[in-house]
């Protein structure tokens, strides 16, 4: 009892408990990673497509002045 007392007392990780454990931890930090750039490519895509329709707009615009004209 005394000896399972120590090693109760001493520092006990994860990885001692349940290896799956640290196997979990590394998909979730890739995860994050792919989520991140996922998101990054996402804000990339939104604002060249925000660009692009407000360039449209503009051409819009143009053309309905010059037709009033």
């Amino acid at each position: 009892m005394r000896r399972l007392g120590l090693t109760v007392e001493g520092k006990v990780t994860g990885a001692d408990v349940d290896p799956g454990m640290v196997a979990l931890n590394e998909s979730i930090k890739d995860a994050r990673v792919k989520l991140a750039a996922a998101q990054e490519a996402a804000e990339e895509n939104w604002a060249s497509f925000n660009n692009e329709l407000d360039a449209s707009l503009d051409a819009l615009r143009a053309d309905l002045a010059g037709s009033e004209d």
